[in-house]
This record gives structure tokens, sequence and C-alpha cells, in this order.
């Protein structure tokens, strides 16, 4: 990155910044002093400049530090909030990388700044509500005060770099303390790798059971960036056998892959609805008029005995799923979801049922 920074005159420098120094009217530019280096290699930089960039590490600054003190505030590092945004006033909410929840949840490493900001955003929202609307109803299960908010949404972040490099990092929100144990506990993740002089890098990374656990593009175009994100969560099996058809060659190129007529339909913004269909499926509707078991009920016998899905076990649940009233209904819930989108969505066949 810094050599494309210099190719485009961009200067990088490390070090401390001292001091910015009044701008010079007549040059048109402003001047800084930068620290850098160590000990004897120590050396003081006098910099001038049309536009400065300051990149350091996120923290509470010594003003924010001193209102939050002086409203007497609990302060732990952070400022400490409880399950439902509050702090220790009642009458003050807060979110975001500026809080941490109380030690008595103990769950010090899952801060807020570890998951996906808009969700985070919108479970404040919900809080607040309540002191509006009589129609919000407090939990009534007293174990749940005792549990943070579930956040399930993947942390993205997306740029446009100097050289008009397009960056989008979508992963799962997790703290940095515990990536190693992640890492070492899923040894069976599968990274998916295409670079293309045309279009670029990305990269995607399933985990055991086929689920995009990470999307990562550096992109010479421009690129759709919510389609993109769209991806993370679902089965590679959604996604045209990915996994498949890349282990045997047919892939070298995933922004070409992902850009084919016969994905959009996982793009479209009704698709998440659809699968919340079949889930629903699966887990009420029986097997056949025989029994009143779902397919749900089927899978969590499987569980109870073992604490993974094998290969067997697959087959055996698929012989059942074949065999069973249920897939008729998916098949007529999937044939609903393309006729009903076929203005957006004319690829695909549009079926009798």
């Amino acid at each position: 990155m810094e050599d494309i920074l210099s190719e485009i005159g961009v200067h990088v420098v490390k070090g401390v910044l001292k001091e910015f120094v009044c701008m010079d009217t007549e040059e048109n530019s402003w001047n800084v002093i930068i620290e850098t280096g160590l000990g004897e290699d120590k050396e003081v930089l006098s910099i001038s400049y049309a536009l400065f960039l300051y990149l350091d590490d996120k923290d509470v600054n010594s003003c924010g530090f001193k209102a939050m003190n002086d409203a007497c505030l609990v302060y732990d590092g952070r400022l400490v909030i409880d399950r439902a945004f509050h702090t220790n006033d009642s009458a003050i909410f807060a979110a975001g990388p500026l809080t941490k929840f109380s030690r008595r949840y103990y769950c010090d490493p899952w801060r807020l700044k570890h998951y996906n900001s808009k969700e985070v955003g919108e479970k404040l929202a919900m809080e607040v509500l309540k002191n509006f609307d009589p129609l919000q109803a407090e939990p009534t299960d007293t174990q749940d005060q005792n549990l943070i908010p579930s956040f399930h949404r993947p942390k993205v972040f997306q740029t446009v770099l100097p050289g008009s490099k397009y960056y989008l990092d979508v992963f799962r929100p997790i703290p940095d303390e515990l990536k190693s144990e992640e890492k070492s506990r899923f040894n069976t993740q599968k990274e998916l790798t295409t670079t293309t002089e045309e279009n670029g890098y990305f990269k995607i990374v399933l985990d055991e059971h086929g689920y995009v656990m990470q999307i990562t593009c550096l992109a010479n175009t421009r690129i759709e960036f919510e389609n993109f994100i769209a991806l993370y969560g679902m089965n590679e099996k959604l996604l045209n056998n990915l996994r498949t058809r890349f282990k045997s060659r047919k892939i070298v190129d995933l922004y070409k892959f992902f850009r084919e007529s016969s994905l959009l339909a996982v793009f479209h913004d009704r698709f998440e609805d659809f699968k919340q269909e079949l889930q629903q499926i699966l887990a009420t509707q029986p097997l056949n008029f025989e029994t009143e078991d779902t397919f749900q009920d089927t899978v969590n016998r499987v569980l109870q005995k073992e604490w993974k899905i094998t290969d067997l076990h697959l087959k055996e649940l698929k012989k059942v799923y074949e065999e069973s009233q249920t897939r008729d209904s998916i098949r007529k819930h999937l044939m609903n979801y393309l006729n009903y989108n076929f203005y957006h969505l004319p690829m695909y066949t549009k079926g009798n049922h």
C-alpha cells in the first residue's frame, strides 16, 4: 500500500504528532511538527502540506473523559452501561465504541466496538422507544436480565483507497483476544481466493458447514458493496455449489461468478424474508400425515446424540427430507418467490405448481 501511495505522490510519515503550526497565507499551506523514531534515532520533522491525514488508535480523549467524570458517570476504561444501554444515570443512554458492558455480565471482551454499528443503533433505539411507547412490552424472564443483547450482523469496512482501489472487508464480529482461539477451533475453514488483473483480489472464507464467514475484496473498479455484504451467512449451496465449482477450477474470477444472472435471486431484497419462510416450514410443518414431528425435530434428535453432524447423518437427513411433504411445500414457496418477483428476476423459469 505504501508503494501505491508513493506512486501517486503521497508522503507517509510514521511518528507522534507534536503540534500544528499556523497557516502560511502566502503559500496557502500548513506546517505540522512530527516526532519520529525512538532514543538516539529520534527526529523532529517540520512538514508543509496542503492536505494532512492523521491516523491513530481510537481512544477516549481527555475532554470526553472530563465530561463523563463531571457528570458522575461510571467509567472503567470505557463508559459503563447495562444490557439496556443505561449508564448509572437512568436518564442517560450510551452505545458504541465509547462504551462497555458492566462487569456483572462477565463479558468484558465483548464490547460494542466489535459489532455492526447499525445493528447496535437499532437495539439502542428500541430501548429508548420503551420510554415513549407503552405498548413496548418489558421482558418477563428474569434470566434475560443477566444477558447482554445478541448481535448477528457482520462487521463491515468499506472505502476507496488511493489509486482508485475499492476495498471491502466483511467478517464475523469477534474480539481481538479471541481471534487466535477461534482459528484453532475452526481449523476446517476453507479459503477461496482469486486474483485477476481485470478485477483484482477477492477472498471468501467458508466455515466447516459451508457458511460464508468472511468476504475481502480489493477491486480495481467500482464494486457492488451491498451485494457482496449480503453474501455473509449464506451457505455455499445457495451460491451454485460454490465450493465444488471452485475446487473443480470452474471459477477463475469470483467477481464475475457473483455477477452471473443465475445468482441474482440471492441478492434480491426479499430473499432474506424468503429464507425465513423456509425456516418456518422446516420448524413447524409435520414430515407427513402419520407423525407430528417436523424436519427440525429430526435434526435436533441427531444433535442430541452427536455434537456435530457427519456425512452419514447428512445422507439420512436428506433421505428423510426427500420422502417428506416438507419438500413439496418448500418447492411451492420457491416457485411463488420466483413468480412474484419475476419482473426483477426474468432470467429464471416461470413454472406452474
